[in-house]
């Protein structure tokens, strides 16, 4: 709720506590009227009637309504929402006062159903098809979570009648936090969804594809702490958490070459192994080298056999994925991306320097002699060297290409905060009325797809988003 908000309700509600004292001394001569006021604080409050006091208790006084909710994935495909065709709808509950909460969809599982009288808590783990239409190519959003991880990937809300309500979404703990750090394991994620780039990267450019990580958003508002604070208070307590992890962020990028290069390098490495130096504990040093052909290290991926450079956009970003203030918008910084560039070139020579070297190193022990052997495994060498120097004049231009045609097709903006200032286009909330809360969302991720040449919005996918509120004092 902001400032300005707070203020004007807190003068509303000094007015009605003025009127209320101006009635008090006037009883004895005019007969009572009717003080309405959904204040309530610690102790007492005007009641609804005549002037006297209630006793109310934050935590314990059940006359409030309160929502909340859960959504996965949103996606919207040039202005219209896809959820019907991939079945993501999200998780909805409200509940009024002492009546039954109503929740959607009706399938949701109520783990606390005939436990509690004050709150209601709904889960709907994810089941979600193949999301691909036009632009949109996602994959791999798997529901099943590893061997022995905890928790669930999905949808998670709980309403009550005193004023809290909670919402989230992503992978979760069984409370509905999120459920996950940036030091949990790989081992015990989701597998990575996968949107591919193809549609909308220009002509020209390597192929490429975003692998998102797990995910995770809550939102929870105790609007009777807030409502305590804004009338008896400094009206500082908003009642209001939200948070938000992204476990990772990764780019992978076709290179083709790559390929090439691990060809030549096992054909070098087969010419050594049909010669007399088969068992040289050299050209087995290089047989184990090029049985390992992924080069991998804290911020990148380089794999040989399957062509591909998979780099994590967080190292090569202007700020963090995580820990950002309300609707951050990501953008690269051009000394990391070169800098990271450089680093997979560094790699790959590397890995075959390491090649070559135990080569050289078998064929030194032979003698000059055998002049038709060693002519062979010179040539060998050479042209392993020659594919090399091709791979590594290639690697350049290629990620340079696709980092280049990256800000024109892509928007990142993490902690989405549709109240808060520089929210992005689209992102709607309910706004707080005189008698009700805000509803206070928050989407981990959103990623926007733009037409190269046009900057465009084609299509926005949206991961793990969570709301609490509106929430009312129903007297």
């Amino acid at each position: 709720m902001s400032g300005h908000s707070l203020r004007r309700r807190r003068a509303a509600w000094a007015a009605v506590l003025g009127l209320a004292v101006v009635a008090t001394l006037l009883a004895a001569t005019v007969s009572p009227t009717i003080a309405l006021s959904v204040a309530s604080w610690t102790d007492t409050e005007w009641a609804q009637g005549k002037l006297g006091t209630d006793l109310v208790s934050c935590g314990t006084d059940t006359e409030y309504s309160s929502t909340a909710s859960g959504k996965f994935l949103n996606a919207t495909l040039t202005g219209a929402s896809l959820d019907p065709v991939v079945g993501i709808n999200g998780l909805q509950a409200t509940r009024n006062g002492d009546t039954a909460a109503q929740v959607t969809p009706t399938s949701a599982q109520h783990p606390d159903a005939g436990v509690s009288t004050t709150t209601d808590t709904f889960t709907n783990p994810l089941t979600v098809s193949v999301l691909q239409q036009d632009v949109l190519d996602l994959t791999g959003l798997t529901t099943a979570l590893p061997a022995g991880a905890a928790g669930m990937l999905g949808e998670y809300v709980q309403v009550s009648n005193t004023g809290s309500s909670a919402g989230a979404s992503g992978l979760l703990n069984n409370s509905g936090g999120i459920g996950f750090t940036p030091t949990t394991p790989d081992t015990q994620l989701p597998t990575a969804a996968s949107l591919n780039l193809a549609s909308v990267l220009p002509v020209g450019v390597a192929s490429a594809s975003l692998l998102i990580g797990a995910v995770a958003a809550s939102a929870q508002l105790d609007w009777c702490t807030a409502l305590e604070s804004e009338i008896w208070g400094d009206g500082t307590v908003s009642g209001v958490v939200r948070n938000y992890e992204i476990a990772g962020l990764n780019l992978v990028t076709q290179v083709p070459v790559l390929k090439d290069l691990l060809t030549s390098a096992t054909s070098t490495v087969s010419s050594f192994e049909n010669s007399i130096l088969l068992s040289d504990p050299s050209v087995v040093a290089a047989r184990a080298l090029l049985a390992n052909p992924i080069i991998v290290t804290d911020t990148m991926t380089v794999d040989l056999s399957e062509g591909t450079v998979t780099m994590d956009l967080a190292s090569v970003m202007s700020s963090g994925l995580n820990d950002q203030a309300p609707n951050t918008a990501l953008g690269f910084d051009a000394t990391k991306v070169a800098s990271a560039i450089t680093q997979v070139t560094t790699l790959v020579t590397a890995w075959t320097d390491a090649i070559s070297t135990e080569l050289q190193k078998a064929k030194s022990s032979l003698s000059v002699l055998l002049t038709t052997l060693l002519n062979t495994l010179n040539a060998a060498l050479n042209s392993l060297t020659s594919v090399l120097n091709t791979t590594v004049t290639a690697l350049t231009p290629t990620l340079n290409g696709v980092f280049s045609a990256l800000p024109g097709v892509l928007s990142f903006t993490v902690n989405v905060q549709p109240d808060q200032p520089n929210a992005p286009p689209g992102a709607a909330f309910t706004a707080a009325t005189a008698t009700s809360s805000a509803e206070y969302r928050v989407s981990a991720l959103r990623i926007g797809l733009l037409g190269y040449s046009t900057g465009s919005a084609l299509a926005t996918v949206t991961f793990a988003t969570a709301s609490a509120g509106a929430n009312t004092r129903l007297q």
